[in-house]
């Protein structure tokens, strides 16, 4: 993964024009008529590179992005977050490409994009670059399920979900009374329960287990709730979420 300074813009703001447009890497050297020369871009870079300013979400928190570029060219990113706003390696990076689906969502509170656009039989050009932060979630409910009936093992139970989605922010597990089971302990009072306590192993992968009162992992039927962001997706060469 790159860090910011790894890129340096090379866009040109034309006032006359108002639109950034890309460096000419040509020379007079180049121009053999005069015939031939019917731009002062003659040689324009291949990939323009432009990068935004910093957007500040006020805090660190998760968040899906909305990217809205209007351009002549085919575009790419790559989005930046800090939490600090240093930029000075600690940021992350996530590269999104053309047609690309199923990106995740952010973490942290500040946001820089580098915008890239790419010739696509002409100059490349760039004339507005807007960003917005969301973190508009959706519920998804999953009422009695057999958690022996899900991927993984008793260890680690995987929760599938028909939706595709970029990110969670929150995931509440409420386990029925299960048949009354043996406590795995040497000395007790009570040598059975019919409780299970839920423990979420990593909320990211929506995997958890259940826990008997001895600590011994068993499977069981719960109700779930997850606070999930939706899905982000290229249309074009905009971010969006659906």
């Amino acid at each position: 993964m790159a860090i910011l300074s790894d890129f340096t813009i090379n866009g040109i703001y034309s006032i006359e024009e108002d639109k950034i447009v890309p460096e000419n890497t040509g020379t007079w050297d180049d121009v053999s008529t005069w015939d031939n020369f019917t731009s002062w871009r003659g040689s324009p870079v291949d990939t323009l590179i432009w990068i935004t300013n910093a957007l500040d979400l006020g805090s660190s928190q998760v968040f899906n992005l909305e990217i809205e570029t209007t351009a002549a060219g085919i575009v790419r990113y790559s989005v930046f977050v800090s939490e600090t706003g240093a930029f000075e390696g600690e940021e992350t990076e996530t590269v999104i490409e053309q047609d690309q689906t199923g990106i995740p969502s952010f973490f942290g509170r500040y946001v820089i994009v580098v915008v890239k656009v790419d010739q696509d039989g002409g100059n490349n050009e760039l004339f507005n670059v807007s960003l917005r932060a969301n973190n508009r979630a959706i519920m998804l409910r999953f009422s009695d399920v057999d958690t022996s009936s899900l991927p993984g093992t008793v260890d680690e139970r995987v929760l599938e979900t028909e939706r595709t989605i970029a990110g969670i922010e929150n995931m509440q597990i409420t386990p029925k009374t299960v048949p009354a089971y043996d406590l795995d302990v040497y000395v007790t009072n009570t040598a059975t329960s019919e409780l299970l306590i839920p423990r979420i192993i990593d909320k990211t992968q929506l995997t958890f287990a259940l826990l008997g009162l001895d600590n011994q992992p068993r499977d069981g039927v719960v109700d779930i709730i997850v606070e999930t962001l939706p899905e982000q997706f290229m249309d074009g060469n905009n971010l969006r979420s659906r």
